[in-house]
């Protein structure tokens, strides 16, 4: 069992590796980094802005309302 385990966990983990340093040999690194910060910086606006955005749906989970029927409502 623990070895399938580390069969599916290092062979992407191997597989990456194999890629970044492909990449590192066709592209240089300060050009992968900056690709990467322009990336982070990108993803951090969206979440800043759908975060402060006033507009955000709310659904009847979020009010509390509804009950899902396979979990009984506990009496206290």
């Amino acid at each position: 069992m623990s070895a399938s385990v580390e069969v599916i966990l290092g062979v992407p983990q191997s597989i990456s590796i194999a890629l970044g340093a492909a990449l590192v040999t066709a592209v240089s690194y300060r050009v992968i980094w900056g690709v990467m910060c322009v990336v982070i910086l990108i993803a951090a606006a969206y979440v800043a802005w759908s975060a402060l955005s006033p507009e955000r749906p709310t659904t009847q989970l979020a009010k509390g309302s509804h009950r899902s029927p396979s979990r009984p409502r506990l009496r206290r």
